[in-house]
Order: structure tokens, then C-alpha cells, then sequence
């Protein structure tokens, strides 16, 4: 019992001598900590929500601005349309009254370069070259297709996707039709079918259904033309993170007065 007496007695004191040690102002500067760091969370608290509201701000805003690209993506493209090389009204192809050639039936009104032209009706226009279809003869009908083309000082051409042609069916000539040369617009095209077993050769041959073909059509290429190149399709993405929902909560705890 007197040892154990003894050691309660040591403990006693060596608690009394904690006690003693930690004084008045260690808890002052205990105090003074903590009402700080309360001071400080407001104050934090406070600059956290004003940057909430301007994240949300941000956020709200971007819908408007992908609003506005999408319109000026619109208008854009408005533009190039307006301004690309391109037929403004048809010249009407058709076979002329001497039938290996052919004419445009009404005035032409074309743009290129940002200047519009006209091109009268005219008669007796001839492929640029003496082109063929089923050169070989082979047995068969076949197709080939001729693009008609017109530049600034109103000259009128032809182009072939190649020397002779032997198409199996007319959409598969006019897919294969070339784009028009630099500085010239489409007017339309023209397809030719031989007859069996025969071959036709522009300039040479008539443009008359059931003479030296089995058929020829005239196309016209209407207005406005595909634009030469696209603009960027793509706007702004739409935001897919969710705007804060939270700020740091208030500390609800009452400040510490020394002495409590």
C-alpha cells in the first residue's frame, strides 16, 4: 500500500507540474489561435462564393457565346455561297440546229471572281476535243458524259473524264464528270449513248436520238453550285462539367472568450 500511496503521490505531482507549466498565456495564445482561423475561414468562406458565382457566370456565358458562333458559322457560310463562283441563272443546253454541236437556249448570268457576267444565247458551240464513246466498238451500249464550262470573257468549253468513255449506265458517266477548270463555272453537261455495238465521236457524230447515238440529254447545272471548300463545322463544345454546387460551410460554432 505504501508503494502504490508513493506512486499516485509521483503522478500528483508530475501532473500539478504540467498544470503549472501550462499557464495563462499559453492559453491566451490558444484562444487568440483559434478565434483567428475562425476569423480567416469568413474570410475565405467570402472569396470562395464570389468565385462560385463567377464560375457560374463563365458557364451561363458560354451557352450565349456557342449561340452566337453557331449564327456567324450560319452567316458565313451565307457569305461564301454569296460570293463563290457559281451559275446565277441557266443558259439552257440543248442540240443545236446543226446536230453535231449544241447551244444555250437562254442568257447566261454567271459569277466569277466576285464580278458577274452574261452570256447571251448562242448557237453552234462545239466540243473542245473529239471525244469518244466506245471507241473500240465493243459490243453493248454505253455512256459517256461531257461538262460544259464558261469563263470571265464568255468562252464556252467542254471537258471529258477521259478520251473515250464506256460508261454502263448514264449515272455512272455523270458521277464520273471532271470539275471545271480554274476560273470557269459550270453551265451544265451532256450525256451520249451509243447505239449497239457502235462508237461516237464528238464533232463527228450528231447529238440526235436514234441517229448516230441511241440518246442524248442536255443538263443544266442549277444555281447556286456546291461551295469550292467548307467552312469549319464545328463551334464551340457545350460545357459538360456541372457548375459548383457548394461553397465551404460557415462554422456554426461560437467564438472562444477566454475564461469560458
Amino acid at each position: 500500500m505504501a508503494n502504490l500511496s508513493n506512486s499516485n503521490h509521483h503522478n500528483l505531482r508530475a501532473f500539478t507540474r504540467i498544470i503549472q507549466d501550462f499557464n495563462a498565456g499559453d492559453l491566451e495564445e490558444i484562444v487568440t489561435l483559434a478565434n483567428e482561423l475562425r476569423t480567416d475561414h469568413a474570410t475565405f468562406k467570402a472569396a470562395q462564393d464570389s468565385t462560385e458565382t463567377l464560375i457560374e457566370e463563365l458557364h451561363d456565358d458560354h451557352a450565349s457565346f456557342k449561340a452566337v458562333v453557331d449564327d456567324l458559322k450560319t452567316l458565313a457560310n451565307g457569305l461564301r455561297l454569296y460570293v463563290a463562283d457559281q451559275m446565277l441563272a441557266i443558259g439552257t443546253l440543248a442540240i443545236s440546229a446543226t446536230a453535231e454541236k449544241f447551244k444555250t437556249t437562254t442568257t447566261a448570268i454567271y459569277r466569277i471572281g466576285g464580278t458577274h457576267y452574261t452570256k447571251a444565247a448562242t448557237d453552234n458551240l462545239a466540243f473542245s476535243a473529239a471525244y469518244t464513246v466506245n471507241t473500240g466498238a465493243a459490243a453493248g451500249q454505253f455512256w459517256g458524259a461531257f461538262l460544259v464550262q464558261i469563263n470571265a470573257a464568255g468562252t464556252v468549253s467542254t471537258k471529258a473524264v477521259a478520251a473515250d468513255q464506256v460508261y454502263a449506265s448514264e449515272a455512272a458517266a455523270i458521277a464520273a464528270l471532271p470539275a471545271a477548270d480554274a476560273s470557269n463555272v459550270r453551265i451544265g453537261y451532256i450525256t451520249v449513248q451509243t447505239k449497239d455495238t457502235d462508237a461516237w465521236v464528238a464533232n463527228t457524230d450528231d447529238l440526235t436520238a436514234a441517229s448516230d447515238c441511241a440518246a442524248a440529254n442536255f443538263y443544266d447545272l442549277p444555281a447556286p453550285a456546291t461551295l469550292p471548300s467548307a467552312v469549319a463545322t464545328s463551334a464551340p463544345a457545350t460545357l459538360t462539367a456541372a457548375k459548383p454546387s457548394s461553397a465551404p460551410a460557415t462554422i456554426t460554432a461560437a467564438a472562444i472568450v477566454k475564461g469560458d
